[in-house]
């Protein structure tokens, strides 16, 4: 997952809006997330 992220990661970053985010989960048999890598956008002042 961290490499298909990782593949993606310059595209999504290029599109996100100042405060935003952007997620992806890796979900078990229960569908519970076990894994998350988040993308986040904000403004620091």
């Amino acid at each position: 997952m961290t490499s298909v992220c990782a593949d993606m990661a310059a595209g999504i970053a290029r599109k996100l809006q100042q405060d935003s985010e952007w997620h992806m989960e890796l979900l078990d048999e229960a569908k519970e997330p076990v894994f998350r890598i988040r993308i986040v956008a904000e403004t620091l002042e």
